[in-house]
């Protein structure tokens, strides 16, 4: 099919196209004029078909969407899930702020799980991975962010990793973004284990502390000069007499250093000491007592402007939830300035910083309304405390860490370990002026879900949808979404929340029924499992039927509708014998029933769906009971409400709780467990002369094993089905597309799913034929910057955009501006829903000026 668009102006006479104009034309008239000057433009479409499904591979291994042809080939990712802000858990120290561009480094996430170097930059408010540590060549777990040397580089230090997995001390060059291991940590020699950042003294070498190794093994406090690249170990600490485990270095005056040990000293509580460069002189100048004086000091040293040494510890004290402290560098003498509780906040880790009028900001780990940290106040003048904040899981996060950093622009910035959209940690600020708290970043936020456990549902407007097990932005309880063959759209359509996350303890996709609503279950949480409704037109979450009673059972299977309207379902417990029924609702009166019981060792527990023949009747399998108690197959009908055992399965051909589809007329196709090397295989099923066959069989050597759900039976009859694992031979596969030929029983791999194709295949694939467009005429080819789909329904994805601010314009023919908007990623979707069908121009600005123009059409 094509269509020819080609735009005439109105009202000018009945042949004319374009016409000269007078002054006194009015508005109206120039601005169709204008856009008669554009000339046509040609779309062409086709009716399409093809196969959809999802695994659970891709960036992060979050979950991927592909499809292929009829003939399981041709094999396309369409949508990778993905973190937004990846890394997890962001570190100990105060981030570091060069030219308006906060840095720091988290202790998890990333590509290989190991940390992350990032950038937030504060005037755009965008993040940027910037190095994926990797644990041999850069380390890992960097917990101590990173500092900003003489020579403009950036320096930090790893956990972990390395050559001896001991820990490293890296570089990273901020103008040719390149990360560089300088030091791999060796335990006896140089030390291990590095908690707390390197700081660079007056003399440019840096200076750091280990929180083990060394000649004792309790500790070393090290330099390194990396303009010769020459390490030394100048001080190994002994435990009881100066110390164990040191967390931080303070230089107080040029050569002198201070610092502290978290445990060790003459009450194993810590202690303050103090090294002196030019002679190599390491004192002790104070022992903490957990008790009196408060133990186990954090990386907490801060020196004031008056001289004073100013920290706090983890615990003792009063309420042993740590204290507040000062230390007279001139007099040597320690005074503890406030104890912590845990209603104002406790077991802090991070250092305070000095905000003016004799004042300090701080952070706790524990404690406060929320047990979740707090944010606070201290008057070393009048020793008053005043908490200003308190940390929320989801809307702040939780367990902030690390210390505060004052940008440029007056305000502080610091972490929290966990909380957040994605449950990893937040970037906040806080305005102490104005005592505003706002959340900047949430760390690895799966926005749009994460962690597929079903497969797709068939929409009958020509959409897909699934259900993600995690992620989005109630807390990581999962999301709905919504797949557009025709343009290429995922949407979001719900966040699930903790009483009604789906998908968690059975595996089941939700279906569309014929009121065009989504049905599914919730099964997430012991005695909140319910069968919901969710309204497309609304987006409205409504929960339907309440498994909570011990009578109705729990772990309801994915639902059917069959046709007689109605939604089918099983559960694995509750019913008459406990051990699960088949359940009946009506979605039109909203009635809920148990229409066949489950009966003892006949039947077992049923499997994960229901399936409709042709001659009207449900079938379903269970995964064990029966006479062999292997399983059974069973059959039910739904107008007389007999629930019949059809097979009992074997020792050798065992059944399971995936589901069944009829092949030919009256003939079953499914899977079975057990067989050679309990890989399965197929079998069939004949319902009216009740003989069970079987097919193929799965080889953990070749062929793959662990079937996916159900077999799938094309247009073009053929029969497609997925595997979870890939055979033994090859350590870089997992997963299997394969075709059954069920003339032949002959079993064909399509498709071996790997790093590059995504792994580990859930669910079952579905066909869906759907319009895709073959061809536009764009009114300015860009070498770089694309836009998909075109036309769109609901999200233009504009693709390679540059760095810089680029201003977003969205006009209508009649040049009326629809969104205005400025953008900062490379890549981004605009919501269009609000627009209405027709054609629209879109113009970038870029920051140089540069304009870029294109045509779209919004269906």
């Amino acid at each position: 099919m094509q269509i020819k668009i080609l735009l005439i102006v109105n009202n000018l006479g009945p042949s004319s196209k374009c016409i000269h104009t007078s002054k006194g034309i009015n508005e109206r008239i120039k601005q169709l004029l204008l856009f008669c000057l554009l000339g046509t433009l040609t779309f062409s479409f086709a009716q399409e078909r093809a196969i959809f499904g999802v695994n659970n591979g891709g960036n992060g291994s979050l979950g991927t969407i592909f499809k292929t042809d009829l003939n399981g080939e041709n094999y396309t990712i369409l949508h990778e899930l993905k973190y937004t802000n990846p890394g997890a858990q962001p570190d100990n120290s105060s981030l570091c702020e060069v030219k308006g561009t906060l840095y720091g480094t988290t202790g998890d996430g990333g590509e290989f799980e190991n940390g992350v170097l990032y950038a937030y930059h504060i005037a755009t408010e965008t993040y940027t991975k910037l190095h994926d540590f990797e644990k041999v060549t850069s380390g890992r777990s960097p917990y101590s962010n990173v500092i900003l040397a003489k020579n403009g580089k950036l320096y930090g230090t790893t956990l972990y990793g390395g050559l001896y997995d001991l820990g490293t001390l890296f570089e990273y060059d901020i103008a040719s973004k390149t990360l560089t291991k300088k030091l791999d940590f060796d335990g006896v020699t140089m030390g291990q284990n590095l908690y707390a950042n390197v700081i660079q003294g007056s003399d440019g070498k840096l200076y750091g502390l280990t929180n083990r190794g060394g000649t004792y093994g309790q500790g070393v406090l090290f330099s390194y000069d990396y303009t010769t690249e020459s390490f030394s170990t100048l001080f190994n600490f002994d435990g009881d007499n100066t110390g164990v485990a040191p967390t931080i270095l303070v230089e107080v005056a040029e050569g002198t250093l201070y610092g502290t040990t978290s445990g060790g000293g003459a009450d194993k509580s810590g202690t303050l000491f103090k090294y002196s460069i030019d002679s190599n002189t390491f004192e002790k100048k104070f022992d903490f007592a957990r008790a009196s004086t408060g133990g186990s000091p954090s990386l907490s040293l801060t020196i004031g402007t008056n001289g004073n040494l100013y920290g706090l510890t983890r615990d003792g004290g009063v309420n042993n939830r740590g204290v507040i402290y000062e230390y007279n560098i001139a007099l040597e003498s320690y005074t503890k300035k406030f104890d912590l509780t845990l209603e104002n906040g406790n077991t802090p880790t991070g250092k305070l910083i000095e905000v003016g009028n004799n004042k300090f900001m701080g952070l706790t780990n524990l404690g406060g309304s929320n047990n979740d940290g707090v944010i606070f106040e201290f008057d070393i003048q009048t020793n008053t405390y005043t908490k200003k904040f308190d940390f929320e899981l989801s809307s702040a996060g939780k367990n902030p860490k690390g210390s505060f950093v004052m940008a440029s622009n007056g305000k502080l910035y610091a972490t929290a370990e966990k909380g957040g959209y994605g449950l990893s940690g937040t970037l906040y600020q806080y305005d102490f002026e104005n005592d505003s708290f706002e959340k900047k970043i949430d760390f690895n936020y799966a926005e749009n879900g994460k962690n597929f456990k079903a497969g797709f549902a068939k929409g009958n407007n020509g959409k897909l949808y699934i259900t993600t097990s995690a992620g989005g932005n109630n807390l990581s309880y999962g999301t709905l979404l919504e797949y557009n063959p025709s343009d290429n759209t995922l949407l979001k359509k719900f966040d699930f929340s903790p009483t009604q996350s789906p998908q968690n303890l059975t595996e089941a996709s939700v279906m569309m029924a014929s009121n065009g609503k989504i049905y599914g279950v919730s099964t997430f949480m012991g005695n909140q499992e319910s069968l919901f409704e969710f309204d497309l037109q609304t987006n409205t979450y409504t929960p339907r039927v309440s498994f909570a009673s011990p009578s109705f059972g729990n772990t309801p299977s994915e639902l059917m509708e069959a046709t007689d309207g109605k939604i089918y379902g099983t559960t694995s417990s509750g019913g008459l014998n406990n051990i699960g029924y088949i359940f009946q609702y009506d979605f039109i009166e909203d009635n809920f029933q148990n229409v066949g019981d489950f009966v003892g060792t006949d039947f077992g527990h049923s499997g994960k769906a229901l399936f409709q023949a042709s001659n009207g009747k449900l079938y379903g399998m269970s995964f064990n009971g029966g006479a062999n108690k292997k399983g059974i197959l069973f059959e039910f009908d739904i107008t007389t409400k007999t629930l019949t055992k059809k097979y009992d399965f074997t020792t050798s051909y065992s059944g399971n709780n995936t589901s069944l589809i009829e092949v030919d007329q009256n003939v079953l196709y499914g899977f079975y467990s057990g067989g050679v090397n309990n890989a399965g295989g197929i079998f069939k099923f004949n319902i009216v002369t009740n003989e069970f066959t079987e097919v193929t069989v799965f080889d953990v050597l070749n062929t793959g094993f662990l079937p996916q759900f159900r077999l799938l039976k094309t247009s073009e009859n053929t029969l497609l089905g997925l595997l979870k694992n890939s055979n033994y031979t090859d350590i870089t596969k997992q997963g299997v597309l394969f075709h059954l030929n069920p003339q032949t029983n002959q079993l064909t791999t399509l498709i071996e799913f790997d790093s590059s194709t995504g792994l580990s295949p859930i669910g079952a694939p579905v066909e869906m034929e759907y319009d895709t467009l073959l061809s536009t005429n764009p009114i300015e080819d860009s070498p770089t910057i694309q836009i998909y789909p075109n036309p769109v329904s609901e999200k233009l994805t504009i693709t390679s955009l540059p760095t810089e601010i680029v201003q977003i314009h969205i006009y209508d023919v009649l040049g009326r501006q629809h969104l205005y908007k400025k953008i900062y990623d490379q890549d981004k979707s605009i919501e269009l829903t609000s627009l209405k069908p027709g054609l629209y121009f879109l113009k970038l600005t870029i920051g140089n000026g540069e304009t870029q123009k294109f045509k779209f059409i919004k269906k």
